[in-house]
């Protein structure tokens, strides 16, 4: 079969056109970071590259060119959905792949996990200071720093709402970061009525078609951990499943 490699300027813009028309019935839309969507069968992907098998051959994208991978469906329904959701004019904040859950048993930081009602992704790691806010209101720096994980949920759900549901105390945690050891980094909290500005809440609701920012607070890992591994239970957002990522730089 015949095999192209696709660089993202010359000869995209001819190949998309052939495809609106051949393969009206394509699975997977890739979308490049100069905005040109390709249909076709992803049938392999890994950290460099992306194989899209489309009319008559396969085409092989540089992963770094690519902003975001859509299972499922059409170029024309993935513009359909996009005009749904409100404040997609600004498509920066979300750029990095999208992986249906289960095509990718550990993502990077940047991506996103997509179900049919939930898109996450781990947008960065930060060793920062955090906003607290407390019992009353009162908003205050902490003093020390912590590994600041930044979320962004969006509820892809045209219909129904999402509910958040609280890292439980006892039992299988929601949201767990192990090192590479396997040890557990401790979760820091703030006491009682107290929470960190800019994370959800337990019970607090996603409506549909909004997307909103999260933050997950943990203690610094020591100076020989090389890598994390963050384990996300989607219940945690109102959906299910699991999801891995690997954090390799937060200093």
């Amino acid at each position: 079969m015949r095999q192209t490699r696709v660089p993202v300027f010359a000869a995209i813009a001819g190949l998309t056109i052939g495809l609106a028309a051949t393969l009206t019935l394509a699975t997977d839309v890739v979308v490049l970071r100069s905005g040109t969507t390709m249909e076709g069968t992803v049938v392999s992907l890994d950290d460099h590259e992306i194989v899209l098998e489309i009319e008559g051959g396969k085409s092989i994208l540089d992963r770094d060119d690519v902003r975001s991978i859509h299972f499922d469906t059409t170029a024309s329904q993935l513009a359909t959905d996009d005009e749904d959701h409100p404040g997609d004019e600004d498509d920066d904040d979300r750029d990095g792949p999208v992986f249906r859950i289960g095509d990718k048993k550990t993502l990077d930081v940047g991506d996103a996990i997509e179900t049919n009602r939930l898109r996450v992704r781990l947008t960065s790691v930060d060793v920062e200071r955090v906003r607290v806010v407390d019992l009353f209101g009162k908003t205050s720096q902490s003093r020390a720093p912590y590994l600041v994980l930044t979320f962004e949920v969006w509820n892809i759900d045209n219909r129904k709402s999402l509910t958040v549901q609280g890292n439980p105390v006892f039992g299988e945690k929601l949201v767990r970061l192990e090192t590479g050891a396997g040890d557990e980094v401790e979760a820091h909290g703030f006491g009682a009525g107290s929470a960190v500005d800019g994370a959800l809440r337990d019970a607090d609701t996603i409506g549909p078609g909004d997307r909103e920012g999260h933050l997950e607070v943990f203690e610094i890992p020591g100076d020989d951990d090389e890598s994390l591994e963050l384990r996300l239970d989607l219940t945690r957002f109102g959906d299910a499943g699991v999801v891995r990522w690997r954090i390799e730089d937060w200093d």
